[in-house]
């Protein structure tokens, strides 16, 4: 054994080293085997996410979409058209679906589909007919968008006959093979505006012609 302090022999020297560099490697080999478990478990993981989806971009066909424009176009004319219950038996909402009205203020979430509602709004909405002009469609997974404008003509409210187009942007969700509607968001601004009027209504001004 060597003294305390004093420097280790050329033997002892290659003994640790050849010690150490054989807890290095195995150490590193070991390490190695994590990795690949851990990247294979990934792949496994990604795999079976893409084998549990039902539906995938290329089964929202061009039909599919064909028939959600021809559904959601005599929905749009039962519903100016005062024919709520019609306009809801057509149109199934999803559970979380969200309403951007186009009168502006807070995202409303769900629908209300009671009789008092659907009484009030048949009375609000007295008569009208709608047809729907298609902007764009997209599709993508379980989800298909239509950014149309409606438009549309009839008696709202205490107003006379007049038209009321609206920029409208439709999300659908296929749930159980079934289309529902999930977002709504309509704005009236199918007609251009000047640009104060626009300020006006982003400060929450209501615009009043002289």
């Amino acid at each position: 054994m060597s003294p305390v302090g004093s420097n280790p022999t050329p033997s002892a020297v290659s003994r640790s080293t050849r010690a150490l560099s054989n807890t290095s490697g195995a150490s590193t080999e070991r390490g190695m085997e994590i990795v690949e478990a851990a990247l294979r478990r990934i792949e496994e993981a990604i795999h079976r996410q893409a084998e549990s989806r039902t539906v995938t971009h290329d089964q929202v066909t061009d039909a599919d979409l064909d028939e959600l424009i021809a559904l959601m176009s005599e929905a749009a004319s039962a519903f100016i058209g005062g024919d709520l219950r019609r306009y809801f038996a057509l149109m199934n909402h999803t559970e979380d679906f969200t309403l951007m009205a186009p009168t502006g203020g807070d995202t409303i979430h769900g629908s209300d589909t009671s009789d008092e509602a659907l009484e009030e709004m048949q009375r609000f909405f007295r008569r009208g007919q709608a047809t729907l002009e298609v902007v764009e469609t997209y599709a993508s997974g379980d989800l298909a968008v239509l950014v149309v404008v409606e438009r549309q003509h009839g008696e709202v409210g205490d107003y006379p006959e007049q038209d009321w187009s609206l920029r409208v942007t439709l999300v659908f969700r296929r749930e159980s093979s079934a289309w529902r509607l999930a977002h709504r968001h309509a704005d009236a601004l199918a007609h251009p505006i000047p640009f104060d009027h626009l300020a006006s209504l982003a400060r929450g001004e209501v615009h009043r012609e002289l």
